[in-house]
C-alpha cells in the first residue's frame, strides 16, 4: 500500500484546523477534494494505525465502514509541528523522493524526526 505523503500532511493540517468532529466523506468530498478516495482511505487508515488521529473507525478489508475524525493525538500534533512549515516540508519531500522508495507512514515519521 503506497501512501501519498502530501495527503497525510493535508489530513493532519485539516483535522488540526477543524473545531468540530467530521466524517470521512466530508473530508473526501468537501475538505480535500483534490485527492482520490483511495488516497484518503489509505492515509486515514494509516493515521489511525499509528495513533496520530483520534476518532471512531471501523474498516472491513481496508474499506471504511464508519470513520469519524475528532482531533489529532499528541503524537499527531508533534508530527504536524515538524512538517507544517512549507520549507521544512519541502526538505522532507525532496529527501524522500531522492531515496526513490515506496514510503510508509512509519518510515515518514522516522525520517521527519531524524532530519528535522
Amino acid at each position: 500500500m503506497e501512501i501519498n505523503i502530501d495527503c497525510i500532511r493535508d489530513i493532519l493540517k485539516t483535522v488540526n484546523q477543524m473545531d468540530r468532529d467530521f466524517m470521512l466523506d466530508e473530508l473526501k468530498d468537501t475538505l480535500l477534494p483534490d485527492y482520490t478516495d483511495n488516497e484518503i482511505n489509505i492515509a486515514v487508515e494509516a493515521l489511525f494505525e499509528e495513533d496520530l488521529v483520534v476518532g471512531q473507525n471501523i474498516w472491513a478489508n481496508s474499506v471504511p465502514v464508519y470513520v469519524e475524525l475528532h482531533r489529532l493525538s499528541m503524537d499527531g500534533m508533534e508530527l504536524l509541528s515538524k512538517i507544517s512549515d512549507d520549507n521544512k516540508w519541502d526538505r522532507v519531500r525532496s529527501g524522500i523522493l531522492q531515496e526513490g522508495i515506496k514510503i510508509s507512514l512509519p518510515y515518514l515519521i522516522k525520517y521527519v524526526f531524524k532530519f528535522l
